[in-house]
């Protein structure tokens, strides 16, 4: 059983105003007695958490500084990171599919825009050809975009999990870096599957702004959010906790 009591039974009020994500957890457990392992006993274990990071232990006389609880940390931006894991499968599957069928998916694009030769191209076949070939590129834009993107964006999500406080903007944060990849991604695919049957490339990007200005817009955002947080989390003065005596800092 595990009971979640104020921190004011502890700390000093001037603790309790300026660090009101302080807990302390009473984790009663039943432990093996040493000479006799038949037998229980209840040991109390006093568990101090800041921004839900284990930071201070008690167990019976024993005092101790514990390590953060990390993967807790990471577990809050999980979404962000499978967004952005999907996306970095997406790009990497993109890139064997082009190893695999580069040629079909070429022969794919002249077959849509040559069911329109004549009604969107009047006929001119080396724009036709030019578009064709421009919805490739376009194809290849999305896997390099996929893949680059998305790696920032782990790299960006774990960064975060590193910074103390400002839990829902991180996780806010995180799945603007997801979403966005992911959206801008599948941008410059649907755009190269649009053109050929368009006619042009400009009028296929045009019909998609509603996806390309979103996730281009969220991902910048997410992008300056953990460059506004990494920075406040480095430059913030660090915090120290007078707890029975026992003073231990909190970075």
């Amino acid at each position: 059983m595990i009971i979640v009591n104020d921190i004011q039974n502890i700390l000093n009020p001037e603790g309790v105003t300026q660090c009101h994500s302080f807990r302390v957890i009473y984790a009663w457990s039943f432990l093996f007695k040493k000479k006799n392992k038949k037998s229980l006993h209840l040991k109390c274990t006093h568990i101090l958490l800041y921004d839900n990071r284990l930071i201070y232990s008690r167990k019976l006389k024993e005092r101790k500084c514990m390590v953060q609880n990390y993967f807790y940390r990471v577990r809050q931006l999980w979404l962000g990171i499978l967004l952005s894991l999907v996306t970095l499968f997406y790009g990497f599957g993109m890139g064997a599919v082009f190893g695999i069928s580069e040629d079909r998916i070429k022969e794919s694009l002249k077959a849509s825009a040559r069911e329109v030769y004549d009604t969107v191209y009047k006929g001119n076949t080396a724009e036709m050809s030019k578009t064709t070939d421009k919805s490739w590129a376009y194809f290849k834009r999305s896997h390099v975009h996929a893949t680059g993107m998305a790696t920032a964006s782990l790299v960006m999500i774990i960064l975060l999990s590193h910074v103390n406080g400002q839990r829902r903007v991180r996780v806010i944060a995180a799945i603007g870096l997801g979403a966005g990849s992911m959206g801008y991604s599948l941008f410059w695919l649907f755009a190269g599957m649009l053109a050929p049957g368009l006619g042009s490339t400009g009028l296929a990007k045009t019909s998609l702004a509603w996806l390309s200005i979103p996730s281009t817009g969220i991902f910048l955002l997410a992008v300056i959010t953990v460059i506004v947080i990494f920075i406040w989390g480095v430059l913030r003065p660090e915090l120290t906790v007078n707890i029975q005596g026992v003073t231990d800092p909190i970075s």
